[in-house]
């Protein structure tokens, strides 16, 4: 426990001195979503229309669908519209470079040198740091990222910029 708070102090102190990089970063293109009830499946985008259209109006923006291909286009763009509900707009590009370079928003990405597993690649330590269990829901590694970079960084560019000097964040 000693270490996982040293860890922790040690990037807390390294996140407060980073320097942020101009903002000339590329701005993600907003993208259509369709929205699929949560706990449904679909893999394909008619499919998720037809679901769309029987869903409830009370489905939430920050839908939590599931995919039977967790890597496909469809699945992506929900987990990116997930994100976007969660953090500030200004934020967004920031958050999207990190996870493009780490996992290229695979959910079951796995290093295979490391214990870096997930949307954001975390390390079995880091897990802990944030509270949370590894897990292969897109949507809690989401939530477990968010969390991690508020915790050490402040915010998502700031992660960006740490990330760009060091190769990780």
């Amino acid at each position: 426990m000693r270490k996982v708070i040293l860890f922790l102090i040690a990037f807390i102190i390294l996140g407060t001195y980073v320097n942020r990089l101009d903002s000339s970063l590329i701005k993600y293109p907003a993208e259509a979503l369709v929205v699929v009830p949560e706990g449904q499946t679909t893999s394909s985008v008619l499919g998720a229309l037809q679901a769309a259209r029987e869903a409830s109006s009370g489905t939430a923006a920050r839908t939590k669908a599931q995919f039977e291909d967790p890597k496909s286009d469809l699945a992506i763009a929900a987990y990116q519209h997930y994100l976007k509900g969660l953090i500030p707009a200004g934020e967004w590009s920031c958050y999207f470079h990190i996870i493009d370079k780490e996992s290229k928003w695979n959910p079951l990405a796995q290093n295979p040198t490391s214990t870096a597993f997930g949307i954001g690649q975390f390390i079995d330590n880091t897990w802990e740091i944030v509270d949370s269990e590894k897990t292969s829901n897109p949507y809690y590694q989401i939530d477990a990222m968010i969390k991690y970079v508020k915790l050490i960084y402040g915010d998502g560019c700031n992660a960006w910029d740490f990330k760009n000097k060091r190769g990780w964040y």
